[in-house]
């Protein structure tokens, strides 16, 4: 059996409602809302709580003294991993550095996520790879929760510039494992094909997904998308 599903954002992701956040930066020309926190989000795109053009990324706003982005799964998920990608770069590099992770059941008692009995601390390379580039941490042993916090500690830059990211949550549903098609370090669950035919005019081609992955989400947070197939011929 297996756990390693993309819960925030994968094809049986979240809503947009179901993340939140601490505060988010009242950029006046650029969208900033929470769910523009999901990965892959981009400058160009939009959903219901991300219009665009956006910051390609959730940021806090500015002083805000203990920043943080949460999701709520509505039911309990075991936990396996947090995934973390950079901000598209607009002007400031805002890139986190280090950040703890904390859970809850109800949404009123957290607890950290420990290493050794401390609240462990992950760490996210600064190096020079692009903003695309998935920074996974993993969760061990698995914590079950409904609600994730990703709690930024040190980012590029100081205060008042606050910190700006996208994220993930690996795991899948407390008590059922999920069967999963495995790709290279990647994992992910294909869309069932709708009943009926599906007419060539119903068809979209887009060709700048850049891997399998990239497709499936795209076709989770667009409402038209039916079903979807990705080839790098």
């Amino acid at each position: 059996m297996d756990c390693w599903n993309y819960l925030v954002s994968g094809p049986q992701g979240v809503p947009d409602a179901a993340i939140s956040a601490s505060s988010y930066h009242p950029f006046s020309q650029w969208h900033h809302h929470p769910a523009c926190g999901r990965l892959y989000m981009y400058q160009e795109r939009s959903s219901t709580g991300c219009q665009a053009p956006n910051i390609a990324g959730w940021c806090s706003s500015t002083g805000d003294p203990d920043p943080y982005i949460q999701v709520d799964f509505s039911d309990l998920k075991k936990i396996v991993g947090v995934v973390i990608q950079k901000r598209q770069q607009l002007t400031t590099n805002t890139d986190i550095l280090t950040y703890q992770v904390s859970y809850s059941v109800n949404g009123e008692d957290w607890e950290y996520v420990k290493s050794e009995a401390v609240n462990q601390t992950f760490y996210v390379p600064a190096d020079s790879e692009g903003e695309n580039t998935e920074r996974h941490s993993n969760i061990s042993p698995p914590v079950v929760a409904r609600y994730v916090r990703i709690r930024p500690l040190t980012w590029v830059g100081t205060p008042p510039t606050p910190p700006c990211f996208r994220f993930d949550v690996i795991g899948c549903t407390h008590g059922v494992g999920t069967s999963v098609q495995v790709t290279g370090r990647r994992r992910f669950a294909y869309l069932p094909l709708p009943a009926g035919s599906i007419s060539d005019d119903e068809g979209v081609t887009q060709e700048h997904a850049k891997d399998l992955g990239e497709c499936g989400l795209r076709c989770h947070r667009d409402v038209t998308c039916r079903s979807f197939s990705y080839s790098n011929a």
